[in-house]
């Protein structure tokens, strides 16, 4: 089958509005009120300094607070394209316990490594938990084909390319805080996707699998061809 998946025509949602008002709203205050801006970039957005400063809560405000107009676009398009459909999908509560748990660990993750690798750039914007609707809307559509603009793909060639893109990024910038953030926020959008009682029976038969796994040795062969031998030396057919 082939283009059985529409993007983005889904009708937005009054939570999808919402959450566009808080990043617009923040975006426009940091551009009229420079003083704001200033404390802003000092101490709500994630940087290398956000742990010796014991800033710890920039790994939460980062997200709400878009670099510039374009980053702005680019995360209420994103949110869009993949949040409303995840919300129909998951409903209003659990929509909002992903969105805070990619924001909280993916941000987290990238205050260690940002600290740990000395990052100069400073972490910003709503790509976390975009990162992980795009990694629950791949996993929706695995094997199902889709136009993303004028390019079909499946869910699966969907998600590799935005992780080839997220560590492109990492490598051009050398800097991993962007990636490592991301890619915790994506693990968290796939286990929501499959569900925590999916998870763990995908667990259970794995471990069975792994218990029931023989793997044969010569040394364990020749055992067993020895128990065979009689007692003229002749082998028991």
């Amino acid at each position: 089958m082939r283009g059985d998946v529409t993007l983005g025509l889904s009708s937005p949602t009054k939570n999808f509005y919402v959450v566009a008002a808080i990043l617009v709203g923040s975006w426009l205050a940091t551009v009229l009120v420079a003083p704001l801006r200033t404390f802003v970039e000092a101490h709500l957005l994630l940087t290398s300094s956000s742990i010796p400063q014991l800033e710890l809560w920039a790994a939460f405000t980062h997200a709400f607070f878009p670099r510039d107009f374009l980053m702005l676009v680019f995360n209420v398009a994103m949110l869009y394209m993949f949040g409303v459909d995840m919300e129909r999908d998951w409903g209003l509560k659990k929509w909002w316990g992903i969105l805070l748990a990619a924001i909280t660990f993916g941000g987290m993750t990238s205050m260690l490594v940002a600290w740990a690798f000395g990052s100069t750039h400073p972490v910003s914007g709503f790509a976390l938990p975009i990162s992980a609707f795009v990694a629950a809307y791949c996993w929706r559509i695995w094997n199902q084909r889709m136009r993303f603009f004028t390019i079909e793909l499946t869910g699966r060639t969907l998600l590799i390319f935005f992780i080839a893109l997220d560590a492109l990024l990492a490598i051009l910038t050398l800097d991993p805080t962007i990636l490592t953030g991301r890619l915790v926020a994506t693990g968290i959008g796939l286990a929501a996707a499959e569900g925590i009682s999916n998870l763990r029976m995908r667990f259970a038969r794995w471990r069975i699998r792994r218990k029931l796994r023989v793997v044969k040795s010569p040394e364990s062969d020749s055992k067993k061809r020895d128990k065979r031998k009689l007692d003229d030396g002749t082998w028991l057919n």
